[in-house]
């Protein structure tokens, strides 16, 4: 049976984005929490966990474990360039009935987006690669050697870099999303620097949280530059046993109106441990999210 949502809850929700658009950020005990759970959500996986970075054998994984699709890290571009290797990603995701949820550049964790001179080539074919595989999202690093929080000359170069390959990503359909760890003020200068519309923040909890910032308050901040959310603990492999509230999480995508995509980071850089096992630390994590998130009708 359909729970139809009530006309309080929906008027609850309304003064909630009324707030948001008066007062700008707000912070998690100004939301109210719906006594319905609208439903919309899609939690997806990141194959670099799953089996490994640009593996296609992620989607038979991800079927296994229960999830609705698969964050594929396109690797150094140059053999997702190759449209059987698209086709291969493609088949495999319609026979285990896994979607590819977005695309990523993890890449850029080593080199430099800045300064390195591989840099543009690879963001445009990622652009590319995504308009053949009809896929709108692609997430960016923007730590380690690509840190979004530079020096102003290198941000001068980081930003243009992003502005100059912004306009074919518009016309593409396809969004950058940024994935740093910095406080949101400075997410918000520099997209504003870029001023595009395919170019938005991809939101981690984790780095949310270590930002030391109210998570609601960070989400609300950036509303629609939001293209999509890593779901990843802080502390724990287990989501919901470290320090991320994701009930407060669920909290900010209510007030900004989200429903789409949450892709399970289990961040083994915590320790590396899978304390029930792979399989089952996956399929817990899901089980834990689905409460909160429930599924597409």
């Amino acid at each position: 049976m359909k729970t139809l949502t009530s006309r309080r809850d929906v008027l609850k929700q309304a003064a909630a984005l009324t707030a948001l658009a008066v007062t700008g950020p707000l912070l998690a005990a100004e939301v109210p929490i719906p006594e319905s759970s609208a439903k919309g959500f899609k939690i997806g996986g990141v194959d670099w966990e799953l089996k490994g970075a640009n593996n296609p054998e992620a989607f038979a994984v991800a079927a296994r474990l229960g999830l609705d699709g698969v964050q594929v890290d396109l690797g150094n571009v140059e053999a997702m360039r190759n449209p059987d290797r698209q086709k291969q990603f493609l088949t495999l995701a319609q026979k285990h009935h896994v979607e590819i949820a977005s695309l990523a550049l993890g890449i850029f964790g080593d080199l430099p987006l800045a300064t390195d001179k591989r840099a543009p080539a690879i963001l445009d074919a990622a652009i590319d690669i995504a308009s053949a595989m009809k896929q709108k999202i692609i997430l960016v690093a923007c730590f380690g050697k690509s840190d979004i929080d530079q020096p102003a000359k290198k941000m001068d170069a980081f930003v243009g870099r992003l502005k100059e390959h912004a306009p074919k990503a518009e016309k593409a359909g396809v969004v950058f999303g940024l994935e740093g760890e910095c406080h949101v003020e400075h997410y918000l200068k520099v997209l504003q620097r870029i001023d595009s519309p395919a170019v938005k923040a991809y939101f981690d909890t984790a780095h949310a949280h270590v930002a030391g910032r109210d998570i609601v308050q960070e989400i609300t901040w950036l509303k629609d530059r939001i293209c999509e959310f890593h779901a990843k603990d802080c502390g724990s492999i287990l989501l919901g046993e470290g320090k991320i509230d994701f009930a407060q999480v669920r909290r900010g995508m209510d007030a900004i109106g989200y429903r789409g995509w949450l892709q399970i980071e289990q961040w083994v850089e915590v320790s590396g441990k899978k304390p029930l096992g792979f399989d089952e630390s996956h399929r817990r994590n899901l089980q834990y999210l689905r409460k909160l998130f429930p599924k597409q009708a």
